[in-house]
């Protein structure tokens, strides 16, 4: 699997919120996967199956998956948890 590069504005909010490369790749890899139903983006999110320091993390990909658009915190979203 190739990894996708990081846009400057996914960089930025990284920065902003706290997020280090590590934590965003390791939600790609493990993470659970929802592809929009127009397949413009694909949404990894940290979900109950990884590890607590990556629960909550959302990472939005192109749908082409080459780079990483943004990424961002947010425990209480829970239409994913079913």
């Amino acid at each position: 699997m190739q990894l996708p590069e990081f846009s400057e504005h996914a960089r930025k909010r990284m920065a902003q919120r706290g997020l280090k490369e590590a934590q965003v790749i390791e939600v790609i890899r493990k993470g659970a996967k929802h592809r929009s139903s127009e397949r413009k983006a694909t949404l990894f999110f940290g979900d109950k199956r990884c590890p607590e320091n990556l629960q909550g993390i959302h990472v939005l990909v192109s749908s082409d998956g080459a780079q990483i658009i943004t990424c961002y915190k947010n425990k209480k979203l829970n239409w994913h948890d079913n």
